[in-house]
């Protein structure tokens, strides 16, 4: 039998060493402690019903070979919930709540992280959406009662539109109240743009906003001589007609001021015949049309 050579024996034993020595050193980097822990986010925004997983907001261990157990929690378990083993959070109701990541180190000592979760109201979509008006709106620059109102189908819906406009400074549009506020004369196009569940639709209506809607066109001042007849002319202007006039052009004059200056002779279609007499001064009159809606305007007279 052939002997070993004790220098091969010697070479083969500090091999061996060596090798035994390096697996060592390698374990012992695998178990070491947890430096840092932190969440890729310090801040999330959800909504109820959502769920909050490691894809939306990591967890992440520092150095990333630590093979160490987590466990997390929660501030208000009745806002949010939270997994202690795996993390996910489920958004319950509307509040703010902190989650907490933990990992125990070794010597028993904790390291952690944190970060805070608004929670907003569940979406519930309209199925679809009308509008009061959907071809055009006409109002006079003064006016601040005129309104479009959106009608929504389904219930408890809380996803509303988005407006714009082909002019803004024409005139807004408050989708909530249905308000139209008029700017300046002129004309915009509305759109009212919902998201609907799986699609967005959008609808428009034209705005038009004119000086006055209705109103009596008049002179407010006139002067005429003593003992004299004199006609008043005036028109109706309605706006909101395709001629630009009232249906109707009479309109009721009252005297206020100084009546027995003068009679009243004739009150016809667009035109009030009066006499003055032989007294000077000043006469206020209020002249009033009435049809759906009531308009007045005052006008004076000197006589003299």
């Amino acid at each position: 039998m052939k002997k070993t050579s004790p220098i091969l024996f010697i070479i083969v034993l500090l091999v061996m060493s060596t090798s035994i020595f390096s697996g060592c050193s390698s374990k012992s980097t695998i178990t070491a402690q947890a430096v840092n822990v932190n969440y890729e986010h310090n801040y999330v925004e959800a909504r109820v019903g959502d769920v909050i997983c490691s894809q939306i907001n990591s967890f992440l261990v520092t150095p990333s070979e630590v093979n160490l157990k987590c466990v997390f929690s929660s501030s208000n378990p009745s806002v949010a919930s939270v997994n202690v083993l795996t993390g996910e959070v489920t958004c319950l109701k509307v509040g703010t709540v902190t989650i907490y990541g933990h990992v125990k180190k070794a010597d028993g000592s904790m390291v952690s992280d944190s970060f805070t979760l608004f929670i907003r109201e569940k979406l519930f979509f309209a199925t679809g959406f009308t509008l009061q008006n959907e071809t055009k709106v006409m109002l006079g620059l003064y006016d601040l009662n005129v309104a479009n109102p959106i009608n929504y189908e389904g219930v408890n819906v809380n996803v509303f539109p988005i407006i714009s406009y082909d002019n803004s400074e024409i005139a807004s549009y408050n989708y909530e109240t249905g308000l139209i506020t008029p700017k300046s004369v002129g004309t915009t196009t509305v759109f009212v743009t919902l998201q609907l569940k799986n699609e967005a639709i959008t609808k428009q209506f034209i705005v038009e906003v004119v000086e006055k809607l209705l109103y009596i066109d008049i002179e407010t001042t006139f002067e005429i001589d003593k003992n004299k007849l004199q006609y008043i002319n005036f028109q109706i202007i309605d706006n909101t007609q395709p001629t630009g006039f009232a249906t109707g052009q009479k309109v009721y004059l009252e005297v206020l001021v100084n009546a027995h200056l003068i009679d009243i002779v004739q009150n016809d279609f667009q035109a009030i015949l009066i006499s003055t007499k032989s007294e000077a001064g000043t006469v206020l009159n209020k002249l009033t049309y009435i049809n759906n809606t009531s308009i007045t305007q005052i006008i004076g007279i000197t006589i003299k």
